[in-house]
């Protein structure tokens, strides 16, 4: 192993650290983004409808699913 080969060797090692540190980068900013994506979704959840005396939910909404076309 010549001189060149030995410097080829580095020079590959350090460009696959370098990919390594910018996919964990890109992991990190996109895991980042669904945690405040999520948040948002969660943040948008509202509370069950109530009646409109507003002291109980409405009991029969969402209870049946019509199924035929």
């Amino acid at each position: 192993m010549g001189v060149g080969d030995i410097a080829s060797v580095a020079t590959s090692m350090s460009e696959a650290r370098t990919q390594t540190a910018v996919g964990v980068t890109v992991l990190r900013k996109s895991m980042d983004i669904d945690q405040e994506t999520a948040a948002a979704l969660i943040g948008m959840v509202s509370t069950p409808p109530t009646s409109a005396a507003g002291t109980y939910p409405i009991a029969n909404i969402g209870q049946n699913i019509n199924i035929t076309a």
